[in-house]
Parts: C-alpha cells; sequence; structure tokens
C-alpha cells in the first residue's frame, strides 16, 4: 500500500505497538508519519494534528512555571503560533527524536517569544497616556479627557477609532476585531501600535506648547 495513502488506523496501531524501550522505532514511525502529511494524506495529517494537541499542554505547562504571565488571549495566541511553526517547519524533523521531543522545542522558543512580546507591551502601556475614563478630577487635579480628546482628533483615521471603542466604550479585542474585519492577534497589534501613536502625538502637543 502506497505510504500517502496508508490508513490512519495503520499509523496508530504502529505507534502503539512500539515498546517505551524503543525509542528510535518510535521516532522512524514519527518520521514516516510527517513525511506522508507532507505529501499531503489527509489520514496521516489527521493522525499528526491529534499528536499535536500536545501544544496546548504544553504551552499552559510553561505559563504554570512562569506563574501565569500570559493571560487567557496571549496564550491562545502563542499556541496557535506554535501550531503554525510546528506545521510550517515539518520538513525540519529528521526523526532523531520523537515528534512531541520536537515539538516541546518549537513550544519553548515560542513562549519565550509571547513573553517577550508581553513584556515589551506592558512597557509600551507604562509609556502611553492613561485614556481611561477619571471620575475623581479631585484625585488627580485635572481632568485628562479633553487632553487625550484632543490627541485623538489630531491622530484620527482608524487609530483613534480604534482606541475609542477599547478605551471608551470598553469593546474586548474579539469585538474590535469583527468590527475590523481581522484575527484578534491581529487587533491587539494594531492596537499596540495606535497606542504608540497616540503617545507621539501626544509629545509633539507638548513641544508645541513648551515653545
Amino acid at each position: 500500500m502506497p505510504l500517502g495513502i496508508e490508513p490512519a488506523q495503520s499509523f496508530a496501531v504502529r505507534r502503539e505497538a512500539v515498546p517505551e524501550e524503543c525509542p528510535s522505532v518510535q521516532a522512524a514511525s514519527d518520521l514516516e508519519l510527517a513525511r506522508a502529511a507532507r505529501r499531503g494524506s489527509a489520514d496521516a495529517t489527521s493522525v499528526l494534528m491529534e499528536r499535536l494537541r500536545c501544544v496546548s499542554r504544553m504551552m499552559r505547562a510553561h505559563n504554570a512555571r512562569h506563574g501565569h504571565l500570559l493571560n487567557e488571549h496571549d496564550l491562545d495566541d502563542a499556541v496557535q503560533d506554535a501550531l503554525l511553526v510546528a506545521w510550517r517547519k515539518l520538513g525540519n524533523f529528521t526523526g532523531t527524536g520523537v515528534l512531541e521531543v520536537w515539538v516541546h522545542r518549537i513550544c519553548t522558543l515560542e513562549f519565550l517569544n509571547a513573553a517577550r512580546r508581553r513584556r515589551r507591551r506592558a512597557r509600551r502601556s507604562v509609556e502611553a497616556p492613561a485614556l481611561e475614563p477619571c471620575e475623581d478630577e479631585a484625585r488627580i487635579g485635572t481632568d485628562p479627557r479633553d487632553r487625550v480628546q484632543a490627541a485623538l482628533e489630531l491622530l484620527g483615521g482608524p487609530d483613534a477609532e480604534l482606541l475609542r471603542m477599547r478605551h471608551f466604550q470598553a469593546l474586548p479585542f474579539d469585538a474590535l476585531g469583527r468590527h475590523f474585519e481581522v484575527s484578534t492577534a491581529a487587533i491587539k497589534r494594531r492596537y499596540y501600535r495606535a497606542l504608540e501613536r497616540l503617545g507621539e502625538t501626544v509629545a509633539r502637543m507638548d513641544r508645541r506648547e513648551a515653545n
């Protein structure tokens, strides 16, 4: 029977039949599975995607070990990124170890990438002007909303619309993604870029006032 059309059951049976003390045999079977999936075998792809369900468990384990650094949205994005990387790099899998060991290395790198992005966003949010409406004017001395609105007017366009919808209407990212017809991950990236541009706009306003 040609490898490209080998039934999914035969992949599964062969995997279960490999004794735990024979990792090299398991790795060879995994390499055969990966090659069949890359050639377009629907059965092999189905088995492979079932095996890749380990990605979510691995990423959540990383997050737990790091004190739940990523929130649920960021973690879901990181899981999807790791799955995409694993699929794109499937041709790099050489079968020197079992599939899950290779996938775990990808998960580790993608979690670290997600953690770095999270830290960069946290730093930018500290540096960006406050956008949340403030009701306690006596506590802060002045109401920052007029100044923020002026900066938003200067910013204009989709960036200003996105920031208003996020902060003044309190819309979640998934709703914003539907409104702008992009994915949740894409709207998050657009939102943080818009915050940076708003900060630059406020800085220009400060320089003009200083002069």
